[in-house]
């Protein structure tokens, strides 16, 4: 089962841990400093958990930092993750879908 949830604060050590053990290098700071955007509503951060275990996530950042973004105010899709053995399974597609229907509306 695939759930999508908007990130929570608890969910940083979870995220990091799971990267860590993939090779993917997102430290507690780094997710940190996410979770702090999210408070401030400069970034939208969703995560993916396939059967109860973090999956993957995505950004969508409110204000790019991309001129013709910036120019024609167009969110921005970011730093898009799956972990890798959970990669193949369909896992990335809901997220992804939610967060272009956010941007969308944006």
């Amino acid at each position: 089962m695939l759930e999508i949830r908007t990130m929570q604060e608890a969910n940083i050590p979870i995220a990091s841990e799971a990267f860590a053990n993939n090779g993917i290098y997102k430290c507690k700071d780094y997710l940190t400093r996410y979770w702090q955007e999210n408070l401030t509503g400069e970034r939208i951060t969703l995560l993916a958990f396939y059967q109860d275990q973090f999956a993957g996530s995505v950004h969508l950042l409110t204000k790019s930092y991309y001129p013709y973004f910036v120019e024609n105010k167009i969110p921005e899709i970011n730093d898009f993750n799956v972990i890798p053995p959970l990669r193949r399974l369909g896992i990335g597609k809901a997220p992804m879908d939610a967060v272009e229907k956010m941007a969308f509306d944006k």
